[in-house]
């Protein structure tokens, strides 16, 4: 399974993920949104330290993958770091939360209600987002 892919809009950028299921996808969401950002799959593997753990209770996963995105643009432009998933459970998630080293290609302003939807069809989660640059 392909874990997303980018999708071409006028003016904006958009993103369109999967995942098997709700940590999969929140995953494959976070390398998604860094690929657009960095141009390059991030590892985690190579030399970043985390210096600090965020943790986020939800009602609803649709929502929470909405603020989540906006956290991820916060966090990388203006405390530059990164975020990693370590716990996703079902209304809690913890993130760990890495210093940025890599070079900024893409800035990213927000992600949009613009066509924004979360779906699970067939016990998969699809997902698409638009994002204003």
């Amino acid at each position: 399974m392909k874990k997303f892919e980018i999708v071409e809009t006028t003016a904006d950028v958009g993103l369109k993920v999967f995942g098997e299921n709700r940590k999969d996808f929140i995953e494959n969401l976070i390398a998604g949104f860094y690929y657009l950002v960095f141009d390059e799959n991030i590892n985690f593997d190579e030399g970043l330290k985390s210096n600090q753990i965020v943790e986020k209770d939800f009602d609803d996963f649709e929502d929470f993958v909405y603020d989540l995105l906006n956290d991820l643009i916060f966090y990388l432009y203006v405390k530059k770091s990164l975020f990693k998933v370590k716990i996703l459970e079902e209304n809690r998630a913890v993130f760990e939360v890495y210093r940025n080293s890599y070079f900024i290609e893409i800035e990213i302003k927000a992600a949009t209600k613009h066509r924004f939807c979360v779906k699970e069809y067939k016990g998969l989660l699809e997902g698409l987002i638009v994002f204003d640059i």
